[in-house]
Order: structure tokens, then C-alpha cells, then sequence
């Protein structure tokens, strides 16, 4: 996993492969010495969003154009790269 600070509280973790990974974290300031270290597991994917985003209210056999995009983090923002689907 790489880790990217976004902001004070925000991090972005980038999986280097798909399955699953375990993250453990501590807080190292002075005074929260006693805090136990905690951990969780998650599983990485290849994270992606649909386009348009917003909420569709279709009919039963109704046919809906959109497009699927993988997301990524480049220099601390995040792109857009299209995925081609196979057409019907």
C-alpha cells in the first residue's frame, strides 16, 4: 500500500494489488502513549464511478447510455480515465 496525505485527517491509501491487506495505526503525539494500536482489514479494488453520477429513475426494459470510469490520484488529485465497453 502507498499512503498519501490529502489534508490534516484525510489520507488516500493506494493498493499495489487486489485482495486484501491489514492496516494497523498508532498515534505517535506525546500523551497518547497508552492508546492501543488499532487495525483494520479491507479489501482493495480497482476503484471506479459511473457517469453521469446522478440518481436515474428508469422504467422495467429501459435502455440507459453511460459510461464507466476508473478513478486515480496523480499528484494529489484525482483523474478520470475512461473504460471502453464492449457495445450491443
Amino acid at each position: 500500500m502507498e499512503l498519501y496525505k490529502l489534508d490534516s485527517d484525510v489520507l488516500f491509501l493506494k493498493g499495489l494489488k487486489t485482495g486484501t491487506a491489514t492496516i494497523s495505526v498508532r498515534i505517535s503525539e506525546p500523551g497518547y502513549e497508552h492508546l492501543p494500536t488499532s487495525s483494520v482489514t479491507v479489501t482493495v479494488t480497482e476503484p471506479f464511478v459511473v457517469i453521469p453520477s446522478d440518481t436515474v429513475y428508469l422504467l422495467p426494459t429501459t435502455r440507459y447510455q453511460f459510461k464507466l470510469a476508473k478513478v486515480q490520484l496523480k499528484n494529489h488529485n484525482m483523474t478520470y480515465n475512461l473504460i471502453t465497453l464492449p457495445d450491443k
